[in-house]
């Protein structure tokens, strides 16, 4: 083995450890954006499944699909209070939220 053999097979071990750094450190980034939408979806379907298989009353425990219609329904209710205006400047919050 030559000096330039040796020089040559270093090089390509710094290439595929770099090469398995980037991969290792793109599978992390992916890791760390799927881990938690793929938990809040099993917690979605989960609450689904036990509210839907169980039939628990929507006063006690609604399903995720009556929560979401109805914070779409009371949306604008929702933004005055969440402003802390309360209900003092209605017509002011009610203006800014339809443009």
């Amino acid at each position: 083995m030559t000096a330039s053999d040796l020089v040559h097979d270093v090089g390509l071990d710094i290439a595929a450890a770099e090469a398995a750094y980037h991969r290792a450190r793109q599978r992390e980034v992916w890791r760390r954006r799927l881990l938690p939408a793929v938990g809040i979806g099993a917690a979605l379907i989960i609450w689904a499944a036990l509210v839907y298989g169980l039939k628990v009353p929507p006063f006690i425990a609604p399903s995720p699909l009556l929560v979401v219609q109805t914070l779409y329904a009371k949306f604008d209710v929702l933004m005055i209070n969440l402003s802390g205006r309360g209900d003092k400047d209605v017509q002011t919050v009610e203006k800014c939220l339809r443009g």
